[in-house]
């Protein structure tokens, strides 16, 4: 592998807290041994990861609502959405438009893994003295790296080889655990995702000396108010519950991979892996949470306050303070705009669905998404406009369902009714499906209605090698190239 050389960017990852983690040098760039001396040092590496995995090369557009949702057929293209999405709705991987993308994908996925594997390393073998909260703060560190670890490792797998479905045994990339490092060979499938689980399995345990035990785990479960309403779901605030005092780091729980987070991808992982027993028992771990799916009753009463990312259901998010502004620059000209296609079909028969009636704007031109709404107000801006949807709860009911199915097709179906409630639609699903397939017809049909503009539909369509509704079957590629200039193995 060439090395590729740990530059950390000091750019607050969350800029709207009051805390001040980053002494910004006059470049905005750290000497790599200086980085490691102290535990803010640590931090900020870490951070700065995250914040490399937010920008709009990767999560912060082409993962989720750009690239990733143009290949999942969310967009109407046929007069808008320029070249590039056009071509990707299209599966035209190597033009002068989508090369790009594709290579910036690649490089910054492995540019980020490289970082992380740096920061593992070193983390592992220091001394908990270096740290404020001693062992805490570094088994934190250590297993949030673990995690993203594996978090990268999965979704270039999902992007870059065949789903398991079509190839487990084939090698399609090698699983990256040192830095620096020469790649020897590609891993199968199959032991390169038992890699993903044990970096997974590996992260959460380490983090659940913070996350699960009492005095510290309000700090992800604590209810938390921001004029919405009192929600239960993962920490995305400062507040300190209860009069306790942690340092600053451990703010915004739930854009990073807490304890719940690292769960809820290993209930995805063990899915995709074709392990469905061990799927729905990490799904069980957050159902039993009775976590609440946002409630969006009257919601566009006042736009500017609406809770538009429907939070309350947010498992895990990532954070970007430019992210209005990357919608801004994509939509900046009239043949750029994203309008969504076929909303109507897709949400037939349930006009009370609140994703329909709240979360998309219809128009004369064309329907948008509400969900990356650019709001006003302040108080609301501050909250939701830099978040980036990365895992929702109504995820693990898709995958509890499908993995109880064939031993109690009744609960998959309640499962699939609970999230249909949890949306608004007053509609209840009566008629049990005969078998699985049938039943993930149901589950794509939902999906398609709660991945609108996060990028998960694609990841659907291929976990299960099914048809993309809208797109030219026979143009349909669930692969991505890899870069005819690759420089990274």
């Amino acid at each position: 592998m060439k090395k590729i050389f740990l530059i950390i960017t000091l750019f607050g990852l969350f800029q709207i807290s009051c805390t001040n983690w980053l002494d910004i040098t006059p470049e905005n760039q750290i000497a790599e041994n200086d980085l490691f001396e102290t535990g803010l040092g640590y931090e900020t590496a870490l951070n700065g990861i995250y914040q490399q995995l937010s920008e709009g090369d990767l999560y912060g557009q082409q993962l989720t609502w750009g690239f990733l949702s143009a290949m999942s057929q969310n967009y109407d293209l046929s007069h808008s959405g320029g070249a590039a999405y056009s071509q990707a709705a299209r599966y035209e991987f190597e033009t002068q438009y989508t090369t790009p993308i594709i290579e910036n994908i690649w490089s910054e996925m492995y540019n980020a893994l490289a970082n992380t594997n740096n920061l593992l390393q070193r983390v592992t073998n220091e001394s908990p003295d270096l740290f404020e909260l001693k062992e805490i703060e570094k088994s934190v560190i250590e297993g949030e790296a673990y995690a993203l670890r594996g978090m990268i490792h999965f979704d270039l797998l999902r992007l870059f080889a065949p789903a398991p479905v079509v190839d487990k045994a084939g090698a399609y990339l090698p699983y990256i655990d040192k830095y620096p490092t020469l790649v020897k060979g590609n891993t199968s499938t199959e032991e390169y995702l038992q890699n993903v689980i044990a970096d997974l399995e590996k992260g959460r345990e380490l983090v659940a000396v913070f996350d699960t035990v009492t005095g510290y785990n309000n700090w992800v479960t604590a209810g938390w108010d921001y004029g919405y309403s009192s929600y239960s779901c993962p920490r995305l605030d400062g507040y300190t519950p209860g009069g306790e005092s942690v340092p600053s780091f451990f703010y915004y729980r739930s854009t990073r991979l807490n304890y719940y987070a690292i769960t809820c991808l290993l209930a995805r992982v063990y899915q995709y892996a074709g392990m469905p027993e061990k799927a729905l028992e990490n799904a069980r771990i957050i159902l039993d949470l009775e976590y609440s799916f946002t409630n969006l009753l009257n919601a566009n009463t006042n736009l500017e306050k609406m809770n538009s990312k429907c939070m309350t259901d947010l498992m895990f998010a990532l954070f970007n303070n430019d992210l209005d502004e990357l919608i801004l620059n994509m939509e900046s000209q009239e043949t750029t705009i994203l309008y969504l296609r076929d909303v109507d079909n897709i949400f037939a028969g349930d006009n009370d669905d609140w994703r329909l009636m709240h979360l998309i704007q219809k128009g004369v031109s064309g329907d948008r998404t509400l969900k990356y709404y650019n709001s006003s107000d302040n108080s609301t801006a501050r909250v939701m406009n830099p978040l980036v949807p990365m895992f929702r709860l109504a995820e693990i009911y898709y995958i509890a369902g499908e993995s109880i199915f064939e031993t109690d097709p009744q609960q998959a179906l309640d499962y699939l009714n609970d999230v249909r409630s949890g949306r608004g639609c007053l509609n209840k699903l009566t008629q049990v499906p005969t078998t699985l397939d049938d039943y993930r017809e149901l589950i794509i049909n939902d999906a398609c209605r709660e991945y609108i503009a996060e990028g998960q539909l694609f990841f659907l369509y291929k976990r299960l090698n099914h048809d993309i509704i809208g797109a030219d079957q026979s143009a349909v590629k669930y692969v991505l190239p890899i870069p005819a200039s690759n420089d990274i193995f």
